[in-house]
């Protein structure tokens, strides 16, 4: 509105109704709304269109920015510049990736519930390993020194925090020709274990 006196302002003007089919009259306040959602989507944009491949970059937050080739960067501030590689963050700012379900395929990802049970089952192998070594050092080996005579012996071993124990027996022939040796060991775990050796010395 003009006048003698130049511009004019019209003020008091109550917010209009916004709809598709309004003929209301809009304020200032509600113009100042609209330009601020603008200016936000611009920034968005902006956002998005600086980067190869980027998800969830928002408002005025560091964008994610994926410059490797074939790269995705998902998250406010990721970086992904290697090529086909997918981040979620960025060198110090390393972020989790949840509720991920087991894998089944040779080239899926991995849980924390299959990575903890592949650890369970190499720590069984390793105990179980560590006391068939024990068993297997306690296991005596002494020879008679006269033919015709026997000798029989005890053992205790640990290997590794791992103890076994073992008794054996070794007979010498009349002739001092042949040596007949047997052994039984048990170990921590409950597990038992035999040997038997023959000898023929010429």
């Amino acid at each position: 509105m003009t006048g003698t006196q130049g511009a004019r302002t019209v003020t008091g003007v109550a917010a209009g109704t916004l709809s598709a089919d309004s003929t209301d009259a809009v304020n200032g306040s509600q113009l100042y709304a609209t330009n601020q959602t603008l200016d936000s989507l611009t920034q968005r944009v902006t956002n998005i269109s600086g980067a190869t491949s980027v998800i969830a970059a928002d408002g005025t937050q560091t964008p994610a920015i994926a410059s490797g080739t074939g790269s995705m960067a998902i998250g406010v501030g990721s970086i992904a510049d290697q090529d086909n590689t997918v981040s979620i963050g960025s060198e110090g700012h390393e972020r989790r990736i949840t509720n991920v379900a087991p894998g089944v395929n040779g080239t899926d990802a991995v849980n924390m519930n299959q990575l903890a049970a592949v650890q369970g089952n190499m720590n069984t192998l390793a105990r179980q390993a560590f006391s068939g070594v024990a068993a297997a050092i306690a296991m005596p080996n002494m020879t008679p020194r006269e033919a015709g005579k026997t000798v029989v012996a005890a053992g205790i071993a640990n290997y590794k925090g791992y103890t076994a124990m073992a008794v054996g027996g070794t007979y010498r022939s009349s002739n001092s020709r042949w040596l007949i040796n047997g052994a039984l060991s048990l170990n921590g775990q409950g597990d038992a274990g035999v040997r038997a050796q023959v000898g023929y010395e010429f």
